[in-house]
């Protein structure tokens, strides 16, 4: 039986305003540490792990993020900067997605918590920021997930998105 990759679409975003999580961007430079991160994420090798990263980011209209835990007593870091899992620094990454931007569309792809995360109400949380931040004009966003990953699945139609295509792999 071939793998069949899940198209969810949300029509109309709504806006959100959900700040347990925090986003930051991930520069070009910083590559490596995305692969890295996805590859334990998704429990993938570096080199599938790096194909997905780099085939993405060489978009122009991709960007990366890091979903990041915040100790509201400490200061943000620099924009552009890689926060490590030290807790003492303010930040401590839990996650990462790639979104695909236009106007009025988004596409995005690699959402996923590290384990240790998951199970906390931390998705959904991290959905509503993201979906907060995509610029008012955005009507539709897409997400893809595997077909076999019944808990993204989940996550996805709990959240409002509708299976809109069943995609081969």
């Amino acid at each position: 039986m071939a793998k069949i990759d899940y198209l969810f679409s949300l029509m109309e975003p709504a806006e959100h305003a959900v700040y347990t999580p925090h986003l930051t961007a991930v520069s070009c430079t910083d590559r490596d540490y995305l692969v890295r991160l996805n590859a334990e994420i998704f429990d993938i090798d570096l080199e599938e792990a790096s194909g997905f990263v780099n085939s993405s980011l060489d978009d122009d209209r991709c960007k990366a993020w890091l979903i990041c835990g915040r100790d509201a007593q400490k200061p943000l870091p620099p924009a552009g900067s890689i926060p490590s899992h030290d807790p003492t620094d303010g930040l401590t990454v839990i996650g990462c997605f790639i979104l695909y931007c236009t106007p009025t569309y988004a596409s995005m792809a690699g959402f996923g918590l590290l384990a240790e995360y998951r199970g906390r109400g931390l998705s959904i949380e991290s959905l509503d920021l993201i979906c907060g931040k995509l610029p008012q004009t955005v009507k539709r966003m897409d997400a893809h997930t595997d077909s076999e990953n019944p808990t993204a699945c989940s996550l996805y139609q709990k959240y409002g998105f509708v299976i809109l295509e069943e995609l081969p792999s």
